[in-house]
């Protein structure tokens, strides 16, 4: 996996996730047939936004605990967090511009938010 992706676990899911400053996109798969397509789109994600978010994979061997802690049954699914909470979720396999509007979309309003405490 690239290093631009952060592995989560539930011991470091409260420091990685919810204590963070910047916005985070989690994604949760099993590595099966169609995890490869899912990763370059999440691994450009992450390469296209940089430091401005935190990416991480939730650990697969892990998946039921978080499908549990979050409320969630299917996978993939991807999680959107600020400030320490989930603000939007994508669920079920998608295509790279359907996810890439959906990222555009939550950092757009991060970034208004964050404008407007300033």
């Amino acid at each position: 996996m690239d290093n631009l992706i952060q592995l989560i676990t539930p011991d470091n899911f409260s420091e990685e996730v919810i204590y963070e400053k910047k916005p985070v996109l989690l994604f949760c798969m099993p590595q099966d047939d169609d995890f490869s397509s899912q990763i370059k789109s999440i691994t450009d994600i992450a390469r296209h936004y940089g430091t401005e978010l935190k990416v991480g994979y939730l650990e697969e061997d892990s998946i039921e605990i978080f499908k549990k802690r979050l409320g969630f049954s299917g996978t993939p699914t991807y999680l959107f967090f600020l400030e320490g909470k989930e603000i939007n979720r994508l669920l079920g396999l998608t295509d790279h511009t359907r996810l890439e509007k959906f990222v555009f979309e939550i950092m757009e309003q991060a970034a208004g938010e964050s404008a407007e405490t300033s």
